[in-house]
């Protein structure tokens, strides 16, 4: 599991290369895009239920982070996290 500690780092997981090729196919350097667990805004001021994209990496506070968005998810909603990652990755 690829799952890492508040404000820590990480590549995608085979699972979301694989989910995320099904959309983008070959358009994304899948192995240059990392997954942040923290705010990209100073001061922590990045809301807890939202993701953002800057500069082709995404930033997922605690409300929205998985190991593996590919997964099924510890809220148990499956479809909406794997829905907002393929967003968040639109933006790569």
């Amino acid at each position: 599991m690829n799952d890492i500690d508040r404000g820590g780092l990480r590549l995608l997981t085979l699972g979301e290369i694989n989910l995320a090729r099904t959309l983008y196919a070959f358009t994304i350097r899948y192995n240059e895009v990392w997954i942040h667990r923290s705010s990209y805004l100073p001061f922590n001021l990045q809301k807890n239920n939202y993701a953002m994209t800057p500069n082709g990496e995404l930033y997922f506070q605690e409300g929205t982070y998985e190991p593996d968005f590919s997964q099924p998810h510890v809220n148990n909603d499956r479809v909406s996290g794997q829905h907002l990652f393929l967003h968040e990755m639109m933006h790569v």
